[in-house]
C-alpha cells in the first residue's frame, strides 16, 4: 500500500526517465523506490509514490536460551504453516557481529518483537536489554511494534506489564489469534 503525496519536485535524470530504481530526493530525504506519476506533457512536477518500509521478516523473538524449543517450535509453525517469515538469535544472528548490534539490526528488520515472557526471560539482563531496545524503536518508529507471549507464570516486568500479552499456557485459542 502507497501514500500518494501531491507537491512540487524537480528531477534530474538520464534521458528523462525515472525508473523504479532510481532515488528521490524530495526536501532532503531519500526516498528508495520511488515511483513518480509526470504530466502528460512529461513536465517535472507530479506525484511521488512513497512505498511502506519493507522489512525482511514480520516477527523477531526474545526470548531466554531457556525457552529455545519453545520458540523454534513457533518459528517452524509461523513459516512453514502461516507463511510468516521470522527472525531468532539462534538461527539468524550474524556470527562475528557484537550482540547487541545484532539485537539492534534484528529489531530493525523486523515489523514487530515477540517478547517470550517466563521466569527466565525476566532473570536474564540479554531479555532486559532486547525489551528496552524494541520499546525505544517503538517510540522511534511512532507505533506499536512488542508483542507478549506469556510462555509460563512469571513477574511481568514493570516496564512491559502495561501491554495485553497472549498467554500460551492457559488460552485454548493462543493460535487463532
Amino acid at each position: 500500500m502507497s501514500e500518494h503525496i501531491p507537491f512540487e519536485i524537480e528531477v534530474h535524470c538520464q534521458e528523462g526517465q525515472l525508473s523504479s530504481n532510481d532515488e528521490v530526493t524530495v526536501h532532503g530525504i531519500e526516498m528508495p523506490s520511488a515511483s513518480m506519476d509526470l504530466n502528460s506533457d512529461g513536465a517535472s512536477s507530479g506525484q511521488v509514490c512513497i512505498s511502506k518500509q519493507k522489512y525482511e521478516a514480520k516477527v523477531f523473538f526474545s526470548y531466554s536460551s531457556k525457552d529455545v524449543q519453545w520458540v523454534n517450535n513457533t518459528v517452524k509453525k509461523l513459516e512453514t504453516e502461516h507463511g510468516i517469515n521470522c527472525i531468532f538469535d539462534e538461527r539468524d544472528f550474524v556470527a562475528g557481529k557484537p550482540i547487541v548490534d545484532n539485537i539492534i539490526d534484528c529489531i530493525r528488520k523486523t515489523e514487530k518483537t515477540v517478547l517470550v515472557l517466563s521466569t527466565d526471560f525476566t532473570n536474564s539482563p540479554w531479555c532486559g536489554y532486547e525489551a528496552q531496545m524494541v520499546l525505544s524503536e517503538q517510540l522511534i518508529r511512532e507505533k506499536k511494534l512488542v508483542i507478549p507471549v506469556l510462555l509460563s507464570e512469571c513477574n511481568i516486568p514493570d516496564f512491559i506489564s502495561h501491554l495485553t500479552y497472549l498467554d500460551v499456557y492457559r488460552d485454548p485459542y493462543f493460535w487463532e489469534k
